[in-house]
């Protein structure tokens, strides 16, 4: 069970989101979108690190923390596409709107040294 369990609510079908896991990293889901596919709920996922780094700011903090989460945070509703809104315990709403990591700020110098092998050898036929 994760911190964002139960918290996270989707706006086009009102499921709570799950935690999945995606190359190793765990991101979150509308259960419907996982269950159905996205003719049934049309969502995207949200990587945790965003999610936690997100959450802290709207709780003015430098570093995420669980226990002020769960103690000033009653739900996050998630309207649109990269769009957040948080309800919290004291009737307040915050709303925060980010933006995807670009891919390739994720590759790794492995990665892309494996990528130009395999252009090169594609190239050659």
């Amino acid at each position: 069970c994760s911190i964002f369990t139960g918290m996270l609510v989707c706006g086009q079908c009102g499921k709570k989101y799950k935690r999945k896991m995606n190359r190793g990293k765990p991101s979150w889901n509308c259960t419907t979108y996982l269950m159905f596919g996205k003719s049934y709920c049309h969502t995207k996922q949200i990587p945790e690190d965003a999610l936690m780094s997100i959450t802290a700011s709207v709780l003015g903090m430098a570093e995420f923390d669980g226990d002020a989460f769960h103690r000033l945070i009653e739900r996050i509703e998630v309207p649109a596409f990269n769009h957040l809104v948080y309800i919290l315990k004291d009737g307040r709403r915050e709303e925060r709107i980010w933006q995807d990591k670009s891919r390739r700020e994720s590759w790794t110098d492995e990665m892309k040294k494996q990528a130009a092998e395999h252009a090169k050898r594609r190239n050659r036929k």
